[in-house]
């Protein structure tokens, strides 16, 4: 092991005391003759003596006009953190960037966040010198600095260093193909990564290779977001094989991809023999019809995913008809986004049946359907379906078309009012020329007529000249025979019997 590499263990395990005097003692003993190092060896040995030793500004003396001198005096050794803040700044002298500000303030956090701040490769090589002695750093988000590869190798050497850095956020740094292979050499090595975000990197498809490996092998991988990236073909079956491998690994996001046909089919294959994934995000590609098959042999095989995503995947009715039958079948998807498809309203009645099925086993709880528009039925059927189990589910606009649907509870029949009188005895027809049936039938209109009144007014009111009284309005006679009846003086005939008379 070399002297460099002695001092760096040093300073990164022993406190700062230990390690200033190693490094005088190695310093002395190379002066001596008795130890043989580089130059660069001992630039770096003279620096960790320079930094450890504490200063205290005074007033500058001034010994002309242009030009001043601080005299510097020491006084204590540094603290840890402020090793690193001098670290920072003589990095940023030495490459000509800025220092970030948010690090010098508080350099003793465990995350460390400095997201579109314009770092570039040199700021992250600066940035990587401090990053080494830091051991209490745990997330590291650096997104939208556009580093790049070689910025990225600085990064991964500091993460090497320190060995605690759990969560990394990459996304919008502009690595390439380049920066894959760095990066997935590196985490191979560093087997403590549990979140990595990569989106928006410009990852190609052939790439899909290194990171299938990456997340086949690795086993402290949780969660690995690569949307937003140029994966087609070729990434759904290395993404399908490597998932498939790893029970480890609990979200994967792919979303605004490419990946569809067959290579859509292969994936949802992969995914179905898996038993750890909880949360799977593949929005934004084209699984369309043979995706669609592949994801519900997915619902009726997989038994551990929580959370499923399916939003603008150039899906129709007939997908979605697939997937409301694998939907009856899994009992253990909570959460599914299926909208801002090429869908209709027969849909959104697909995916309410599947859940409002007594003999089906979904347990969903979200459901999001939006932008896609649903009819009454969909309305009547979902108010039937919260009185049994709560759910909550996002929909677009209701049209004014559709039957509602009956109900299943049936409401108890309303009481029939009661009739005060009984039917009316129906007048016998006279025969041409029988004048015995005509009295007959004067007689029996002689006999209702305390019963029905001279004139009936539209709401029952008998007018016979004395005080109006209420009387129940009868019912027409049955066989839908209904008689006009017409004034005649004082008596009552029917308008049949008339045309009889005549």
């Amino acid at each position: 092991m070399s002297a460099l590499t002695k001092e760096k263990s040093a300073v990164s395990h022993d406190p700062p005391g230990r390690a200033v005097t190693s490094a005088n003692s190695t310093l002395r003993r190379s002066r001596q003759g008795g130890a043989d190092i580089d130059r660069e060896t001992e630039e770096e040995l003279l620096f960790l003596t320079d930094i450890s030793r504490p200063v205290t500004q005074q007033e500058p003396v001034r010994e002309d006009f242009d030009s001043f001198r601080l005299e510097l005096t020491p006084t204590r050794a540094l603290e840890p953190h402020e090793v690193r803040q001098e670290i920072d700044k003589r990095e940023c002298r030495r490459l000509n960037v800025i220092p970030l500000s948010s690090y010098l303030r508080n350099p003793i956090r465990n995350s460390l966040a400095v997201p579109y701040c314009g770092l570039g490769p040199r700021g992250a090589m600066a940035l990587a010198a401090p990053l080494m002695l830091d051991h209490n750093l745990v997330y590291l988000d650096i997104k939208g600095n556009d580093i790049g590869p070689f910025g990225l190798n600085h990064l991964t050497e500091a993460c090497l260093e320190t060995m605690s850095i759990t969560h990394v956020n990459l996304s919008n740094n502009n690595l390439g193909s380049e920066g894959a292979r760095i990066l997935c050499k590196a985490v191979k090595d560093l087997t403590l990564f549990e979140y990595l975000d990569l989106s928006n990197n410009g990852f190609k498809d052939d790439d899909s290779v290194l990171f299938g490996d990456l997340i086949e092998k690795s086993k402290s991988l949780r969660e690995v977001i690569l949307s937003n990236n140029h994966f087609a073909d070729r990434a759904g079956i290395e993404f399908g094989r490597a998932i498939e491998n790893n029970d480890r690994l609990e979200s994967f996001d792919i979303s605004w991809n490419h990946i569809n046909g067959r290579s859509a089919e292969a994936f949802t294959k992969g995914v179905k023999k898996n038993i750890g994934l909880k949360r799977l995000n593949i929005s934004f590609n084209g699984f369309g019809r043979e995706g669609s098959q592949g994801l519900a042999l997915v619902l009726k095989k997989n038994r551990t995913l929580r959370e499923l995503d399916l939003s603008y995947n150039r899906m129709v009715d007939e997908d979605i008809r697939v997937i409301a039958k694998g939907l009856t079948e899994n009992d253990t998807l909570k959460t599914l986004v299926i909208g801002d498809n090429l869908l209709t309203n027969e849909s959104s009645l697909h995916i309410l049946k599947s859940i409002e099925d007594p003999k089906s086993l979904t347990a969903l709880e979200n459901v999001d359907l939006k932008n896609v528009c649903v009819d009454q039925e969909f309305v009547y059927l979902l108010e039937e379906v919260k009185e049994i189990r709560s759910i909550n589910i996002k929909h677009g606009k209701v049209m004014k078309i559709g039957k509602p649907r009956r109900r299943r509870r049936r409401r108890k029949p309303r009481p029939k009012p009661e009739v005060e009188n009984e039917k009316e005895e129906l007048p016998i027809k006279p025969t041409a020329g029988d004048s015995r049936g005509l009295e007959k039938t004067k007689n029996s209109l002689r006999k209702n007529e305390a019963n029905v009144g001279v004139t009936t007014s539209a709401r029952g009111d008998v007018k016979d000249g004395s005080d109006v009284k209420q009387v129940p309005v009868t019912a027409p006679p049955p066989r839908g025979i209904v008689r006009e009846s017409l004034i005649l003086g004082q008596d009552i005939i029917s308008k049949e019997t008339t045309e009889n008379m005549i």
